[in-house]
């Protein structure tokens, strides 16, 4: 027979959004505990108490603080977070003369200093650049592209190289800023940068999040 605290715990392991909510502390247990009581007393295989899942939830929720507040400490500060606006990222179908053209492109940006960031699977192309170099882009490529965001902003993120061995950096910057509703458009990422990159009105909103999610 399992206990309440084992059975509690093989369901929140397998939900990333109990994790969450315990972490943080944003449940109301009480409420919690009827909503798993069902399913605690399937696992448990006897009827249980609300006060006794609620007991048990405190305890939990308690450790997932630590936890938190463990990797928190131990990770993660940004060397430097830095800002880029007015892009746009577009997203071609890959064909050789696409893939030539945007490459011929990139060399001239390359040379004059300009953003330009190619990132490729095995079917699609996507470019990210700002918005006066995406207009010379569709005068030179005439197929239309699968996909066009404008008014992109880029949040440059640098890191210490330690942290390439530490997992978690890069769920704990996407966690931070999907927690506040604030869609990822695009990510790349280089040894120690990730660039994530929004919507230009959730640009201020992200870098402030991003800052205050660093360790103290």
């Amino acid at each position: 027979m399992i206990k309440i605290s084992d059975a509690l715990r093989e369901i929140i392991e397998s939900n990333d959004f109990l994790k969450l909510g315990l972490s943080k502390g944003l449940f109301n247990l009480t409420s919690l505990a009827g909503f798993l009581k069902p399913k605690l007393e399937v696992m448990t295989k006897k009827p249980l108490t609300t006060s006794a899942i609620l007991m048990g939830l405190s305890r939990t929720q308690r450790t997932f603080k630590k936890i938190a507040k463990v990797v928190k400490s131990e990770n993660f500060n940004f060397d430097n977070i830095s800002i880029r606006q007015n892009l746009v990222t577009a997203t071609y179908f890959k064909s050789d003369d696409i893939h030539k053209k945007i490459n011929t492109i990139y060399a001239t940006n390359e040379n004059e200093n300009k953003f330009f960031t190619i990132t490729e699977s095995s079917n699609e192309i996507t470019i990210i650049t700002d918005e006066k170099t995406f207009k010379s882009i569709k005068k030179s490529i005439k197929t239309a592209p699968k996909n066009t965001s404008e008014n992109i902003s880029a949040i440059g993120i640098k890191f210490s190289e330690k942290y390439n061995s530490s997992p978690g950096l890069l769920n704990h910057i996407i966690q931070t800023l999907a927690f506040q509703n604030i869609n990822i458009v695009e990510i790349t990422s280089t040894f120690t940068e990730f660039l994530i990159y929004v919507k230009s009105k959730d640009a201020k909103f992200a870098l402030d999040l991003l800052l205050n999610a660093q360790s103290r």
